[in-house]
C-alpha cells in the first residue's frame, strides 16, 4: 500500500482554562441584558465546556458564560458560533458574533479576531425560547485546527454524519407556483386553534380560530414542519422567517360601552368539579384558552390560489376576512390588506381590535417593530397612545373594513 501525496497533521487548541456560568429563568424572543437580572444559579463549569445541560432546563432560559482562554502566540484567531435559539460571542469585552433571535441552529457564524499572546476574556449569552436546547462554541488558530469549546458538537463539523446535518435543515413549507399554504397546529403566540398561512410574496399571517383574529404576522420564511413532523411531533412551533409581529391577544372584536370600555382579556379555562362514572369527584384540566365569548368559527374556503377566507358569527352578524398580499420580500415592496366584510345585523358597540404596541403617525399607525397600518371602512381610535381599534361603518346591513400593512424600512 502507498499514499502519494503530503499528509498534514494539525493538533487541536487549547479549552477554556476557566469557565463559570450564570442560569437565569425567563420567557424571551430576544437576549435580555443579563446584568440586569438576578442570577437563578451560578458556578463553575467543571468540564470547562459549554454546556445547556443545567438542572435539567428544557425552555425559557438564559445562560452567561464567562471564561478565560490562553492564546499561543500573536496572531489572527478564527471563532464560530451556532444557536438554537439566539447567543452573542464577546472576546476581551467587544462584540464579535450577534446570532440573536429565535431560530434553529443550523447556520454556523464565522469570524476572525487578532488576539495577542496570553489570557483573553470570553463571554457568551444564550436564550432558549422553546425548541431544541443547543450551542456550538469553536475556534481555530495559527498552528491549530477547528477545537470545540462547546459539549454540543455542531452537525456540520462531524464527520460521516452526513444525514444528521440533513435533518438539520429541517422541513421548510415553502409558498410555490403563486398559491398560499396552509399549516394547521400549534404556533407560538396563537391558542392551540392556530391556522398559519405563508403567501407567496413572502407576508405570513395565523389567524387564530378560537379568538377570531389575526394574532401574528412575519416576512420571509413561512414555517419548519419538522418539530411536528418528526418524532413525536409536541410543542409550538415558532415561525421561521423574520419580523415577527405580535399583534395581541383576546377576541378580534367586541361589544363595548363605549371607546373607553377595557378590551376582554382571553380567557383561561379553570377546573370545574365534576362526578367521576365511579361516584368520585374529579376536576377537568385547567390547561387551555376559552373562545371568545358569543363568536362561532364557520371555518374556511380555499380560492384558486388556495388564499383562505374565514368565516365567523357573532349573533346575527356574519364575518367573512381574508388577506391580499401585493409586492415581494425580496425586494422590499412586500405589503399585505386584511379585509373583513360584514354582513347582517351588527351589535351596538361593535368594535374590532388590529394591535398593540402602536403609536400614531401622518394618518397611519407605526408598530414598534416598523410595520405601518392603515385603516378604511371605518373609524380608527388609538387608546393609551398604543391600542388600534376600528368601529366599522354599516350602511344597509353591510361594512367592507380593509387594514392595509406595509413597512417602513426593509428588516
Amino acid at each position: 500500500m502507498a499514499m502519494n501525496g503530503e499528509l498534514k497533521v494539525v493538533s487541536e487548541g487549547n479549552g477554556f482554562s476557566v469557565l463559570n456560568f450564570q442560569l437565569y429563568l425567563g420567557k424571551w424572543d430576544r437576549l435580555p441584558d443579563f446584568s440586569a437580572l438576578k442570577p437563578h444559579r451560578q458556578g463553575p463549569l467543571a468540564g470547562k465546556k459549554l454546556d445547556l445541560k443545567l438542572e435539567g432546563m428544557s425552555e425559557h432560559f438564559g445562560v452567561r458564560f464567562d471564561g478565560k482562554l490562553e492564546a499561543p502566540e500573536d496572531g489572527p484567531y478564527r471563532f464560530m458560533l451556532a444557536s438554537d435559539d439566539g447567543a452573542r460571542l464577546y472576546i476581551n469585552g467587544r462584540e464579535v458574533i450577534d446570532n440573536d433571535g429565535t431560530h434553529p441552529s443550523n447556520n454556523l457564524k464565522e469570524t476572525q479576531v487578532q488576539l495577542t499572546k496570553g489570557t483573553n476574556l470570553l463571554r457568551v449569552d444564550y436564550f432558549d425560547h422553546t425548541a431544541l436546547e443547543e450551542v456550538y462554541l469553536a475556534w481555530a488558530g495559527p498552528k491549530f485546527d477547528e477545537t470545540a469549546l462547546s459539549k454540543w458538537i455542531h452537525p456540520s463539523r462531524k464527520e460521516g454524519e452526513e444525514e444528521e446535518s440533513k435533518q438539520m435543515t429541517g422541513i421548510p413549507l415553502v409558498p410555490e407556483n403563486g398559491e398560499a399554504l396552509i399549516h394547521r397546529n400549534f404556533i407560538e403566540g396563537s391558542s392551540p386553534r392556530a391556522i398559519a398561512v405563508g403567501y407567496p410574496n413572502g407576508v405570513n399571517v395565523c389567524f387564530d380560530a378560537d379568538q377570531m383574529s389575526q394574532v401574528l404576522m412575519w416576512r420571509g420564511a413561512f414555517i419548519d414542519a419538522k418539530q411536528h413532523w418528526t418524532d413525536r411531533g409536541g410543542g409550538n412551533i415558532e415561525p421561521l422567517g423574520f419580523g415577527v409581529v405580535q399583534l395581541h391577544d383576546g377576541p378580534g372584536m367586541a361589544v363595548l360601552a363605549d371607546e373607553n370600555a377595557p378590551w376582554p382579556k382571553v380567557r383561561k379555562r379553570t377546573p370545574q368539579s365534576t362526578e367521576g362514572k365511579e361516584g368520585k369527584e374529579q376536576l377537568e384540566p385547567a390547561e387551555g384558552i376559552d373562545r371568545a365569548a358569543g363568536i362561532r368559527f364557520l371555518g374556511y374556503r380555499l380560492d384558486g390560489k388556495r388564499f383562505p377566507t374565514f368565516q365567523y358569527r357573532m349573533g346575527r352578524l356574519t364575518v367573512e376576512e381574508h388577506y391580499e398580499p401585493k409586492g415581494d420580500y425580496k425586494t422590499t415592496d412586500e405589503q399585505f390588506t386584511r379585509v373583513l366584510r360584514f354582513s347582517g345585523e351588527p351589535p351596538a358597540g361593535l368594535f374590532l381590535r388590529v394591535a398593540t404596541g402602536l403609536t400614531a403617525d401622518s394618518g397611519s399607525f407605526k408598530h414598534k417593530d416598523g410595520a405601518v397600518f392603515a385603516v378604511s371602512g371605518g373609524e380608527a381610535l388609538l387608546r393609551n397612545n398604543s391600542e388600534l381599534l376600528v368601529l366599522p361603518a354599516f350602511a344597509g346591513g353591510a361594512s367592507e373594513v380593509r387594514i392595509s400593512v406595509a413597512w417602513s424600512k426593509p428588516l
